[in-house]
């Protein structure tokens, strides 16, 4: 026979017609014979055989043969009823007969249609059959379609075709399976077959539906079983269909079942859809391949459930909206233990592009509605895991071993993590927490700790899309680490935008804060990670600076504020103490280079040093200064530098410094060798500004210190006690610095020895000085002034000390105004020379303290002025004189007067002061050109002076032979009065002579006071006392006037003065001097000598001791 579906006829059913129902055959009643008519019977009937079997053709069966075969299978069927449309008959090629039942219809046992099968088609026993019973031995079914459902409540429903349907438990369907090979209709069946089934299978459970097309069904039974299998593809949502094969073998005496079912290319979702032991199945989208094993108990329920799949490559999806996690593949065996509700994994295997893990444990079902379980519980035990990706690990990282505990709920889908241990190396990671998945995206709330790991270690486990800015910086950064007791939380919908929050203790470690920085090592701390913001926490810590100085950086930290950032903005908050050396070394390298365009480097001072910096800067390579922002502020201790001030050691107990991008400031006491000083150091760091050098500003304290360490020569009869500078320091590279000072010389003594002036402590005065610094100092431009003193100037210094000191103009003490040289000449007093100006001896007030004969160093004074006033009116042009000043003023000098005179003198020293002793050959000359008498001619002039202590007043005494009196009005208003006619004539014509002249006065800045003097010559005699007043020009002036002094003057031993003789006429002069009122006594002709002190006024008196 050929294809049932090929031959299916295209009449209208018979059994459709109402009469058919009621007919039935008659019996023939032909007078044959009985021989003729079998045979040929026979012979039709093997001709009919014959040519069946040859051409595969198929005879419809009158309807009375349906209807009986109807009849019988409905009397054998337990319960419900067959209907046929009508049976074809044929012969198979072996000659075996065959049936074909077509459109055969079940009904339950109310009569409703529960089946619809286009045709049944076996082979049946023959020996039955023409005894009226229909016995298949054989059955094949074609184009069957049925729909089976599971309700919610976990009960089966079958429908056939588009009839009701019938419910029942996998028991008692398996039963009515049973029934039907068991006293039933298909008791003697050997095979039954079913092809071109449409099966469609309905989940209320799952909310799936299945949908089976052209599936194939084998029946077989033996005595005690019936094997059925089914092979059939169903669509798994992809391109690809699913191949599944379902082996059930059943017990004839009970409800007992063994099912097993084998897979290819099936939706994960699907197989977890079809047991409660698969349903976490259903999180996953992949397909899968598998075969398992179950038995079913004869109450329906599984027994146990077995297998091995393997899942193809796909992904972890437990909601729409939730990023798939992609994996590779994975296989394994399980074991379902349905009292205990657990599942026994082992040799499970997951594969990806990301490396491979083996694994195996326990599931056990929990929190079940509807039978279905709503958690697993989770106790696994990881093998071994292989990551090999550079997506996601820097090199190859394997986990020699580890276990977990969890649950994991499955709508909605949420993990929990009770404990998670495992083990690389000697390196153990603990983890918690829960993976949650939304409608939307994932939900990560993971915790993790680390007993100990190092930073290779580290390295090697961090993934690399977990915060990659921190890691990078770790990586890039930390080159070596003992890290203990850390922690990272993981809080967000997936790796790549997880926010991390991070924890832990650093031991003995190697940490770059910046590129360019050398690496902080043996450092111990704490590193952290919370909202975006990193941070790494130095508490012990050491830098070696480039030239090999160790640095305690203790009390560090480097912060990444904002991690999103991909190197973005970093913050190190860096404590920093160890020597100065070390700091400056940092300081030197990039990418500060803080003594760029300098002359300085990091060994400008020794010292200690404590500071905290504050750095802000980009985390890229190559940083320039101007893209860092930086500010630093410390002290530094015990300070020593030789170089800001070359030649002189600058020390400090204590400074305070201060770093930022555009200078270095340094502040602070201090001592400039032994000059205490207070300042500020200020060092530009922009290129533009560096150039211009750096500056100190601040006060110093002027006095002897001071001119020590600048070896000024100043010896200390000249300077003591202190007087604060304020002073700027610039500092300019490759030139020698430069200083500005300013004083008001408050507590400062000052002197110039010889001169008399000196300024005390408590008066003030005003110094300002511009000098230029180095290993010979000098001073460029200083203007000093003080009670007594003012003078402007420069000052040169030499090896040693003072080369020279130069004032345009000195004006001291009000006695001299002039340009002024000071030579240093070692430690001997400086040398004094003045050339030009003017000097004024009246308000003089050389030192007294070295009386004459004092030994010590020579004070050379080299004077040369324009104008020397001796005293009131008294004054000399053109003077001259080499001085001595130590011990006071002594020398020689030579000068004129007015006229042209010359004079030359001695000054030596006295108890009161400078003594002075003048001589000149043309006296006369001398006393006209000084203004004190006019009309003397010639003559050998002495004059002594000698101080009395008082400020400009002298003792002194005349003497002045051989010179000629000549055209005096008062002395010929004088003689003329005593009738001297021939004195007269000699004083009109070549004057009167005089062999001496001497006398004795006081000469102050106001009066001359004339004691006692005298001039005598062969025809007169004079002797005079009295005042003179300097300032007004008037005289009050008493004295004898002898004539015929040679003769008259016999009579001396009884005249008590000098220039009187026993005779003379006593007269007065007073009033101006170039025209004197002159007073004569006639009388007093007739009073000699020894009575003429009883009637003149007493002579002016010498004071005591003078």
């Amino acid at each position: 026979m050929t294809d049932p579906a090929e031959q299916e006829p295209q009449t209208p059913r018979q059994s459709d017609a109402p009469s058919s129902r009621g007919w039935r055959p008659r019996r023939l009643h032909f007078h044959l014979g009985i021989w003729s008519i079998l045979a040929i019977a026979a012979l039709g009937l093997f001709l009919l055989l014959a040519s069946m079997s040859l051409t595969g053709r198929a005879i419809a069966l009158p309807d009375w043969v349906a209807d009986r075969v109807e009849t019988e299978l409905n009397t054998a069927m337990p319960e419900g009823s067959i209907t046929l449309r009508r049976i074809e008959f044929g012969v198979t090629p072996n000659g075996r007969p065959r049936l074909r039942l077509v459109d055969v219809g079940l009904r339950d046992a109310s009569g409703l249609d529960i089946a619809q099968l286009n045709s049944i088609e076996g082979g049946v026993r023959i020996a039955p059959l023409f005894q009226g019973d229909f016995v298949p031995r054989t059955a094949i079914l074609s184009g069957a379609q049925i729909t089976f459902r599971r309700l919610a409540d976990g009960s089966f429903a079958l429908q056939f075709g588009q009839g009701d349907t019938t419910t029942g438990s996998l028991a008692d369907m398996l039963d009515t399976v049973d029934a039907m090979f068991t006293g039933g209709l298909l008791e003697e069946a050997v095979r039954v077959e079913a092809i071109g089934l449409t099966i469609t299978l309905e989940d209320a459970r799952s909310g799936r539906i299945w949908q089976v097309t052209d599936g194939q069904l084998s029946i077989r039974q033996t005595e005690r079983i019936v094997e059925t299998a089914i092979n059939f593809d169903v669509f798994n949502q992809t391109d690809e269909l699913a191949e599944v094969e379902v082996n059930l073998r059943t017990a004839k005496t009970d409800s007992a079942a063994t099912l097993s079912v084998s897979f290819a290319n099936a939706a994960a979702a699907d197989i977890g859809a079809q047991s409660p032991a698969l349903s976490f199945l259903r999180l996953i989208e992949a397909p899968i391949d598998g075969a398992l094993r179950t038995t079913l108990s004869p109450d329906g329920s599984i027994s146990d459930l077995a297998g091995a799949m393997e899942i193809k490559e796909g992904a972890i999806k437990p909601t729409p909206g939730a990023t798939p996690v992609s994996f590779g593949g994975a296989k394994g065996y399980l074991d379902y233990d349905p009292v205990a509700r657990a599942i026994q994994l082992s040799g499970l295997t997951f594969t990806s592009e990301l490396g491979e893990i083996e694994l195996e444990g326990k599931l056990f079902l929990t929190e079940f509605r509807d039978d279905w379980p709503q958690a697993v519980l989770g106790q696994i035990r990881l093998n071994r895991a292989h990551f090999q990706t550079p997506d996601l690990f820097e090199s190859p990282v394997t986990i020699d071993r580890g276990f977990a505990d969890f649950r994991v709920r499955l709508a909605p889908f949420k993990l929990d993590i009770g404990q998670a241990v495992f083990f690389h190396g000697d390196t153990r990671v603990s983890a918690t927490g829960e993976i949650g998945a939304t409608r939307d995206a994932w939900d990560l709330a993971l915790d993790f700790s680390v007993p100990e790991i190092d930073a290779a270690e580290l390295r090697k486990v961090w993934p690399i899309p977990l915060s990659p800015n921190p890691r990078d910086w770790a990586f890039e950064n930390v080159e070596e680490a003992e890290i203990r007791d850390a922690h990272i939380a993981l809080r967000g919908p997936n790796l790549d935008t997880a926010k991390v929050l991070l924890g832990g203790q650093i031991l003995d470690a190697r940490v770059r804060v910046m590129p360019a920085l050398p690496p902080v090592h043996g450092a111990s701390g704490h590193i952290s990670l919370a909202h975006d913001h990193f941070a790494v926490t130095v508490d012990e810590g050491t830098l070696t600076a480039p030239n090999g100085v160790d640095m305690d950086v203790s009390g560090s930290t480097f912060a990444i504020p904002d991690v999103n950032i991909r190197r973005g903005p970093a913050q190190a908050d860096v404590a920093i103490s160890g020597p100065l050396g070390g700091a400056f070394a940092l300081l030197e390298g990039k990418p500060f280079t803080v003594f760029e365009g300098t002359d300085f480097g990091p060994d400008v001072a020794e010292g200690r040093m404590e500071a905290r910096a504050t750095v802000n800067f980009d985390q890229k390579p190559d940083l320039l200064i101007e893209e860092i922002d930086f500010d630093v502020s410390g002290r530094a201790f015990d300070v020593v530098s030789d170089q800001i001030v070359n030649g002189s050691l600058l020390t400090a107990d204590r400074l305070d410094f201060k770093v930022w991008p555009e200078a270095v400031e340094v502040t602070g006491k201090g001592q400039l060798g032994a000059v205490d000083l207070r300042a500020t150091w200020h060092q530009p760091l922009r290129k533009e500004d560096a150039a211009n050098g750096s500056t100190v500003d601040g006060t110093v304290m002027l006095g002897r210190a001071l001119v020590e360490e600048f070896n000024l020569g100043l010896d200390d009869d000249m300077i003591g006690g202190e007087a604060a500078a304020t002073f700027n320091l610039a500092l300019v590279p490759g030139q020698t610095p430069v200083i500005e000072a300013s004083s008001d010389l408050a507590g400062l003594r000052l002197a110039i020895p010889g001169t008399g002036w000196s300024k005390a402590p408590g008066a003030t005065g005003n110094l300002t000085l511009t000098a230029t610094l180095g290993q010979t100092p000098r001073i460029d431009d200083m203007s000093i002034s003080a009670p007594g003193l003012s003078a402007t100037g420069s000052l040169t210094t030499r090896a040693g000390g003072l080369e020279r000191a130069q004032f345009s103009r000195v004006k001291l003490g009000g006695w001299l105004d002039a340009p002024v040289t000071l030579t240093g000449r070692g430690n001997a007093p400086v040398a004094i020379a003045v050339r030009g100006g003017r000097a004024d001896l009246r308000r003089a007030g050389f030192s007294a303290s070295g009386a004459a004969g004092a030994s010590g160093p020579s004070a050379p004074l080299d004077l040369t002025l324009d104008e020397l006033i001796i005293a009131e009116g008294i004054a000399l042009q053109g003077f001259s004189g080499d001085f001595d000043l130590s011990g006071g003023l002594r020398g020689t000098f030579n000068s004129g007067v007015s006229g042209g005179a010359q004079i030359t003198g001695v000054v030596a020293q006295t108890g009161n002061g400078a003594a002075y002793r003048i001589n000149a050959t043309n006296g006369g000359a001398v006393l006209r050109g000084l203004g004190l008498f006019s009309k003397a001619q010639g003559g050998d002039l002495e004059v002594v002076l000698a101080p009395t202590g008082a400020s400009g007043t002298f003792e002194g005494t005349v003497s002045l032979t051989n010179t000629r009196l000549v055209e005096a009005p008062a002395m010929a208003e004088l003689l003329s009065a005593i009738s001297v006619v021939g004195l007269l004539d000699q004083l009109d014509g070549p004057g009167i002579g005089f062999s001496e002249v001497k006398g004795r006065f006081n000469l102050s800045p106001q009066t001359l006071t004339l004691y006692s003097s005298s001039a005598v010559s062969a025809s007169l005699g004079l002797s005079l006392d009295g005042y003179y007043n300097l300032e007004t020009g008037t005289m009050d002036m008493q004295g004898v006037l002898s004539p015929f002094y040679l003769i008259n003057s016999l009579g001396r031993v009884v005249s008590a003065r000098d220039g009187e003789g026993l005779v003379g006429f006593s007269f007065t002069l007073t009033g101006p001097d170039d025209d004197p009122e002159v007073g004569i006594n006639p009388l007093s002709i007739l009073t000699p000598g020894v009575l003429r002190e009883i009637f003149r006024r007493q002579a002016p008196q010498q004071p005591p001791g003078e």
